[in-house]
């Protein structure tokens, strides 16, 4: 009788928090996750009093409503997003106009949907996706704002914004959207990082990595770690964090 052999199955791990942070009254971040779906969205909501908050709520619903549709065809990944962004987009804009006093909202987004072979993430904003492989880590979203955007050359440099920091594409808010889109191949060793600018803008890129090393393994706990971390470093804003990886499970 032939001797049955145990072969690895690699399972996606989804772990997220969302902190209001020290100074702000209310949290405008909204985070949504399912390691089962490989589905992954954080967004920043932009706007006075509760309107960032709806906003970045409006988005994650919609967005949620379209990756579940069981009419999509799911070999499509790239264009099911892109027109769930472009429906989430219009449900706020349409949000707005039906209620006048949240004129102005919009939220940022990013998101990872991770397939049988690939990893596909979004960005539209600056909030950023991280990559850690290897004792690395690096930034694969572009923030779409406007000291990147004129860097790039991608918009002029006398555009009218008092900071490099002002973002200049949002859901919600921008005339055009130009979400983007990467495809990355699936590595059982990454650990993809999403987040909010209540992290990086408290947090350097080394003290995130660092944060990273000490934790190890225990990637479950990370979000909350560095979460804490960013609190402690002055908690400015609301602080978003998805950490993304995969586990090896044996099965017969």
């Amino acid at each position: 009788m032939k001797q049955q052999t145990s072969q690895p199955k690699v399972r996606t791990r989804m772990y997220g928090v969302t902190h209001v942070g020290k100074v702000r009254a209310n949290n405008q971040d909204s985070i949504y996750y399912d390691s089962h779906q490989g589905l992954g969205i954080v967004c920043d909501g932009i706007g006075g009093h509760s309107s960032g908050e709806i906003a970045s709520s409006l988005a994650v619903a919609s967005l949620k409503s379209a990756f579940f549709d069981p009419t999509n065809d799911r070999t499509k990944r790239t264009h099911i997003i892109l027109s769930g962004i472009e429906d989430a987009h219009q449900h706020i804009l349409r949000y707005s106009k039906s209620f006048p006093k949240t004129s102005g909202m919009g939220t940022t987004l990013n998101l990872i949907w991770i397939g049988v072979e690939d990893v596909f993430i979004a960005n539209v904003g600056d909030s950023r996706t991280y990559l850690y492989r290897n004792e690395r880590l690096w930034q694969v979203t572009q923030d779409q704002n406007v000291g990147h955007m004129v860097a790039q050359g991608q918009i002029p440099q006398d555009y009218p914004q008092t900071s490099d920091k002002a973002i200049v594409s949002a859901l919600g808010l921008s005339m055009v959207l130009k979400p983007e889109v990467l495809i990355r191949k699936k590595d059982p060793k990454d650990l993809y990082i999403t987040a909010t600018d209540g992290l990086f803008d408290l947090l350097s890129y080394q003290e995130i990595k660092t944060t990273i090393l000490q934790n190890g393994e225990n990637r479950r706990d990370l979000p909350g770690q560095l979460a804490q971390k960013a609190i402690h470093a002055g908690g400015r804003d609301n602080v978003t964090i998805l950490a993304s990886y995969f586990s090896s499970e044996s099965i017969s």
